[in-house]
């Protein structure tokens, strides 16, 4: 669609955006198969189609806008069936949203239908958020889990972990005391008996000789030995 909007107009954001979605719009009409005011109305104003042209019309003209032009953009149910079938990717949702503003900011309603909006402002507002259950829902429930989570959190962190670790640490040092008993008492106890026996034996082989009158002078020996002791008692 081919747009007239000046250079100082083009300088606004919004405006700018406008012309880039307008310029999109290639007047195939596929959206008024899915406009359900259109389909009930009939009327190519109350399509996406003809909507479009009320509010390029209205832009580029920069002045407030007529009734009739209102009446139309208001019909608009904001349902959006428009940009699914639209092959152009025509953002229509920011289009009509943009033109609601500029409406509000331009146009003067008359007192009835001013009366009337102030009138159900309290139950759009309520409707519009689901009269606050999604806050009253985060309120009672969501923090509360957060701020136990939070602080189920800490005490594993500090606590749980703690311990854990604490725990770990001392089974490091007493595997390490272990291994320090274990290398130098069990080990070098071991090792000491190894080598009594090995001296002993040492001693013993030259006692071995296998000749009796060597075995018979130990047993003489002894026997002396006992004898003394027992004197000596």
């Amino acid at each position: 669609m081919k747009t007239e909007f000046s250079l100082a107009q083009l300088a606004d954001p919004d405006i700018a955006e406008a012309d880039k979605i307008l310029r999109a719009c290639v007047h195939c009409g596929f959206c008024t198969a899915t406009c359900p005011t259109y389909v009930l109305l009939g009327d190519e104003l109350d399509s996406p189609r003809g909507r479009i042209y009320l509010i390029k019309e209205m832009l580029e003209k920069d002045r407030p806008p007529t009734g009739e032009v209102v009446k139309h953009i208001d019909r608009c149910l904001s349902c959006l069936a428009c940009m699914t079938t639209c092959p152009s990717g025509v953002n229509y949702m920011h289009l009509v949203d943009h033109a609601r503003t500029y409406i509000e900011e331009t146009y003067t309603r008359p007192f009835p239908e001013r009366m009337l909006r102030r009138t159900l402002a309290p139950l759009y507002a309520v409707l519009v958020h689901k009269y606050w259950w999604d806050e009253f829902y985060v309120f009672t429930v969501v923090r509360p889990v957060v701020w136990v989570a939070r602080q189920l959190r800490t005490f594993d962190i500090y606590v749980i972990d703690g311990a854990v670790n604490a725990v770990g640490i001392i089974f490091v040092w007493l595997s390490r005391l272990y291994r320090v008993f274990d290398l130098y008492v069990v080990d070098g106890a071991v090792n000491l008996v190894g080598w009594l026996a090995r001296a002993t034996g040492g001693a013993l082989r030259h006692v071995q000789t296998g000749r009796a009158q060597n075995y018979l002078l130990v047993l003489a020996l002894g026997v002396i030995v006992l004898a003394v002791i027992g004197i000596t008692r």
